[in-house]
């Protein structure tokens, strides 16, 4: 975020700083005290108002176009990705969150039956980067969600490969 053109402000959420999430981040990020992030005890839905919440979830039926820079998006939490399908889902219907989903499955193709989209958080984070920098859905998905891991970009979409347009 700090290298972004355009950087978020950001916040963790719900992380107290005597907890084992807290000396886990220190101990993998050195100097994590110095990011720009807020760390806050507070959950989301306390910080803010729930009609400017968006928490991202690949379980919503709504889609993602643009990002509002009025709205706050939850990108989610360090959860394992075996959970139960549709939990964060819940968990914003629950709080009458308003929901959305990156659009993915607008711009890539599946060639893996067994692929999933269940994306690290700083992938999350890259690609939100860089659609607020101003670079288009088709680049950022075929950028961060690779070939090999399953998708590939649908024939009717272009990348932009330095100022130049390829298929």
């Amino acid at each position: 975020n700090s290298r972004s053109d355009n950087p978020f402000h950001l916040y963790l959420t719900g992380l107290k700083r005597d907890s084992k999430t807290y000396a886990e981040c220190q101990r993998q990020c050195p100097g994590f005290e110095n990011y720009l992030i807020d760390v806050n005890e507070l959950m989301h839905h306390q910080l803010f108002k729930s009609d400017i919440i968006v928490y991202l979830t690949p379980d919503s039926p709504n889609v993602l176009q643009t990002l509002d820079p009025n709205k706050v998006y939850i990108i989610g939490g360090l959860v394992d990705e075996n959970l139960d399908t549709g939990m964060t889902y819940k968990s914003a219907q629950e709080l009458h969150i308003e929901t959305a989903r990156l659009p993915v499955d607008l711009y890539m193709n599946k060639t893996n039956p067994g692929a999933h989209c269940v994306m690290p958080i700083n992938h999350v984070m890259n690609i939100l980067l860089d659609i607020h920098g101003g670079h288009t859905w088709p680049d950022v998905f075929s950028k961060y969600l690779p070939q090999r891991k399953g998708f590939v970009l649908k024939p009717d979409f272009t990348v932009e490969v330095s100022g130049e347009s390829s298929k």
